[in-house]
C-alpha cells in the first residue's frame, strides 16, 4: 500500500512501513500540492520512500527516510513541474 496524502494534508509523526513489501509500492506519493511530511520515518518500501509525482510546494522536515530498496527522494516527472518549497534534514 502507498499512501497518497491530499491537497494541504500534513503528515506528522508517523512511521510509515508497507503491508507487503513484494508488491513494489513507494512509502508515500505525492501526487497532490502543498504536502507537510514533518518528523516522520519512511522505511522498508520495495521502490522509493517518497515519490513527488508532478506536485509542487512541498515542506518536507525532519524526516528519517532509510532502509528502502529504492532512493529515498525520487521526483519522477520532475521535468514537468514537480518541486518542493523546503527540504531539511534532522
Amino acid at each position: 500500500m502507498t499512501l497518497l496524502p491530499g491537497t494541504g494534508s500534513t503528515i506528522a509523526g508517523f512511521t510509515i512501513t508497507p503491508d507487503d513489501a513484494s508488491i513494489g509500492h513507494d512509502g508515500l506519493l505525492l501526487s497532490n500540492n502543498s504536502v507537510t511530511l514533518r518528523n516522520n520515518t519512511v522505511s522498508g518500501a520495495s521502490r522509493y520512500g517518497v515519490e513527488f509525482d508532478d506536485a509542487k510546494d512541498h515542506v518536507i522536515t525532519g524526516n528519517h527516510i532509510v532502509n528502502n530498496s529504492g532512493q529515498g527522494l525520487v521526483s519522477s516527472r520532475a521535468g514537468t513541474g514537480a518541486r518542493w518549497k523546503t527540504i531539511s534534514s534532522l
